[in-house]
């Protein structure tokens, strides 16, 4: 407890002394929210009638129209919309309608998944939001403001990594030996993927700039964003939550088998964790593969209805970059068993089963 009372002062102090996001905008602007009162569609135009449900024009009805070529968004009335409003005087604030209001539905889901985690976990799940809630924390106060104000990505996604690392490994799995050591094999593994990821990143010229996000931010911030960094970045948090999984396991099961047999040796240890963590890299490296591969599934379609061969394709900047993203996850995934099977095998306690 007193590691997790440490993590989170130190996540206030970020929250404290970080400055906050300052992007750079021409037109002053907010998101409100409305509702669609009336529809009108024709071959030309389609026409909404919207009563706004937020903002400081609350309760107020507009009118906005838009050409027909944008009506693939299939709104009915009743709908929830999200609405950008220009900040000018109350006669002259343009609306622009950006999406559909969806985060009832996404609380709901949430709302699902976090009963269903309490249910079967109890209390080990309620720590396990806990530190996912300072992780966003971490993410969304300290990395994204730091990153957004220029400072290097590469230190900033590993400080992000240790911070994050420190709140879900003792907050979720307890203070323990067996968890001191997945949290080292951890940072060891990343540091590796973070210089593996620095290669490859360069000998493959990848710029990170490829994405429509890449170019907005570049619109909004200007050229001070460092968008190779930023890639960079995202292979190392995107790494970390991989690497969390097969550590703790690993220490684990080391742990368990110190316990069974206490006279057992380190050497004798090591060779029978590693035979699981074979099974485990087997199944991990799969699911990793296909989750980014479910992720770039709708590019990967666009690329297959312009009949290019599969050298083509994957040479393109947008494929290559989830190619390196994909492998460097693997590379660092595959080490991180021996890694924390030889750690775990040398100082792991006979008796690590019953530490709290």
């Amino acid at each position: 407890m007193k590691v997790a009372l440490l993590v989170s002062i130190m996540c206030l102090l970020l929250i404290v002394f970080v400055p906050s996001i300052q992007a750079v905008s021409e037109t002053p602007s907010e998101m409100v929210n409305a509702t669609v009162t009336e529809i009108q569609i024709n071959d030309e135009t389609n026409y909404y009638k919207l009563l706004l449900t937020s903002g400081s024009n609350k309760g107020r009805q507009i009118d906005i129209t838009e050409p027909a070529t944008q009506n693939d968004r299939n709104y009915q009335q009743n709908d929830r919309l999200i609405l950008r409003e220009s900040l000018n005087t109350d006669e002259d604030s343009q609306y622009e309608i950006i999406d559909k209001l969806r985060t009832p539905q996404l609380f709901s889901l949430f709302i699902l998944f976090l009963v269903l985690v309490l249910l079967v976990a109890g209390l080990t799940g309620l720590r396990s939001f806990i530190s996912l809630g300072l992780s966003f924390v971490v993410l969304f106060v300290v990395t994204l403001p730091l990153l957004l104000k220029g400072y290097p990505p590469v230190p900033i996604a590993v400080m992000t990594s240790v911070l994050i690392a420190l709140a879900s490994f003792y907050i979720g799995h307890g203070v323990s030996r067996k968890t001191t050591i997945a949290l080292v094999s951890t940072l060891i593994t990343l540091l590796i993927c973070a210089v593996l990821g620095q290669i490859y990143v360069n000998i493959s010229g990848l710029t990170g700039a490829t994405t429509d996000e890449s170019s907005f931010i570049y619109l909004q911030l200007g050229q001070f964003i460092n968008f190779k960094g930023i890639l960079l970045a995202g292979i190392i948090i995107g790494a970390l939550g991989v690497l969390d999984d097969i550590t703790i396991s690993q220490s684990a099961i080391v742990a368990e088998l110190k316990s069974l047999h206490p006279k057992i040796g380190r050497l004798e240890v090591y060779k029978s964790s590693m035979k699981i963590g074979k099974d485990h890299i087997a199944s991990l490296v799969n699911t990793l593969v296909l989750a980014y591969t479910g992720a770039s599934l709708p590019l990967l379609l666009l690329f297959s209805l312009s009949h290019s061969n599969f050298t083509n394709v994957i040479n393109l900047e947008q494929i290559a970059e989830e190619v390196v993203r994909t492998l460097v996850g693997s590379i660092a995934l595959v080490l991180a068993v021996p890694i924390t099977s030889a750690l775990a095998a040398y100082f792991i306690l006979p008796e690590e089963k019953n530490e709290a």
